[in-house]
């Protein structure tokens, strides 16, 4: 499906990111009231109808009458892509223009986000976007190219590998065979079209408007500092407890169940049901369907117990996906060259103080013409960021390396500097040639094995044109 472009001059909008927990929510509506505004919604799973509470919506109250779009249209169950969004957002956006208001872009879908600034649909790293169909493929099944990942064995899944390895080897170069989903995605696009996924985002990248902003965006990044996160998404799972979240998941538990058309295998592989929020809870509501009508205390407790590990994988999926949300954020956007403007949310205390009087006052000079990412001094440094932005993910010099001393895979250049700079890495360089005491055994024989493990890998240097093995680190 092809992209249209934003055709100059650009629309101004503010795109507020951040992991979830932040504030977000709360600034947009401040800016968006300050500044006669209306949000766009980029959080995917708060396009669903269903589960309120689990994907944190913004209540009416909260919305102090400020128009969202792009919220609790779409079914429990429905797929929704990239493409479907970047047109939907974008139609939003020229629409609040049109009427003179100014659109806030806010959620935590970062995919999203990127899929709205840039017409970067094509790319490898995405799982969901729509693929252009030869003749012969147009009428056979998604699943007659793409098994669900879940369904396929160790063997079937390094089989698959292999089979993209020989189709498409730029592609197999950078996804790790244990990566399913992306291997089976670059083999639907294979099979669908009849040319090579590499080949295709290849093509894609040459397009000067897949590397060209479609707005003027103005970026705001709220942060907050490690352990403070931590503790603030733990008590948000707790207060999600609080406001009836086992309740809420149970009735869309029961309602998908009750659809005949819903294997039990995919309930959570769908829609709003693979969110953070439901998925957790699977196991509870499995084991709690199989309870008698008249349980006895120790399979209640049991059932019980099962809860408890539920709230504890969703507190754990929640700080994990924040990490994701960061990388997302340095990696494609602030790579990229994008001016970002962070503050800090540490302390709620001080929220006016540090975050919502300098983003008014950062907005107002941007909107003033005052402060813009076309000054001279940024556009260099943004263009040079984006130059090696492009030049890192170019799958024709891309490579996979292996580094013998800490065993482990690194995947392109720009990780590979990391790695080599990094201070595991380097302690275990130099363990390998330090002069330990005689009389420090086990010392000695973590040196051996390392010197022993370093040295069989580099008689087995390999041969294979898509792994560069180095030993001189």
């Amino acid at each position: 499906m092809a992209t249209k472009s934003v055709v100059a001059p650009l629309r101004k909008i503010i795109v507020i990111v951040g992991t979830t927990g932040v504030g977000k929510t709360r600034l947009s509506i401040e800016l968006a009231k300050r500044f006669n505004g209306e949000i766009v919604n980029s959080d995917a799973m708060q396009m669903y109808n269903h589960l309120d509470i689990g994907t944190a919506k913004v209540t009416e109250e909260e919305k102090c009458g400020i128009p969202h779009h792009l919220m609790s249209f779409l079914e429990p169950t429905e797929q929704y892509t990239a493409v479907q969004y970047q047109a939907a957002a974008r139609a939003a956006i020229e629409d609040i223009s049109k009427r003179g208001k100014l659109p806030v872009v806010v959620g935590g879908t970062m995919f999203y986000v990127q899929a709205l600034l840039w017409n970067s649909i094509f790319d490898q790293d995405t799982a969901n976007t729509d693929i252009p169909q030869n003749d012969t493929t147009r009428k056979r099944k998604r699943t007659d190219f793409r098994p669900p990942a879940h369904s396929l064995s160790e063997r079937e899944k390094q089989d698959k590998w292999e089979e993209l390895r020989r189709v498409d080897p730029l592609s197999a170069n950078r996804i790790h065979p244990n990566n399913v989903v992306r291997v089976l995605r670059s083999l639907e696009v294979f099979h669908r079209t009849g040319r090579p996924h590499s080949e295709i985002i290849a093509e894609h990248r040459q397009q000067d408007d897949a590397k060209t902003l479609q707005y003027d965006a103005h970026m705001i990044w709220l942060r907050c500092q490690t352990e403070v996160l931590q503790e603030r998404l733990n008590k948000r799972v707790d207060d999600m407890r609080h406001n009836g979240l086992v309740a809420e998941v149970h009735d869309l538990w029961n309602k998908i169940r009750s659809d005949s058309s819903i294997a039990a295998d995919r309930i959570t592989q769908l829609g709003v049901l693979k969110s953070i929020g439901f998925k957790e809870f699977a196991e509870y509501f499995t084991k709690r369907d199989q309870l008698s009508s008249s349980p006895s205390p120790v399979e209640t407790k049991a059932v019980d117990a099962v809860l408890e590990e539920c709230f504890e994988a969703l507190k754990l999926s929640t700080r994990q996906y924040a990490r994701k949300q960061i990388r997302w954020i340095r990696n494609r956007f602030e790579a990229r060259g994008v001016t970002l403007y962070p503050y800090n949310t540490d302390d709620v205390a001080l929220w006016n103080t540090n975050v919502r009087d300098p983003a008014i006052q950062d907005v107002q000079s941007w909107l003033d013409g005052l402060a813009t990412s076309t000054n001279s001094q940024q556009a260099i440094a943004s263009a040079k960021a984006e130059a090696q932005f492009w030049e890192s993910r170019d799958l024709t010099t891309w490579k996979r390396r292996h580094c013998h001393i800490c065993d482990r895979m690194v995947d392109g250049q720009d990780a590979w500097e990391a790695h080599i700079q990094s201070r595991r890495h380097n302690k275990l360089k130099r363990f390998l040639t330090v002069e330990l005491h005689p009389l420090d055994v086990r010392g000695r024989e973590r040196q051996q094995k390392l010197q022993q493990r370093v040295e069989e890998t580099n008689s087995k240097q390999s041969t294979s044109a898509d792994t560069t093995s180095t030993a001189e680190t």
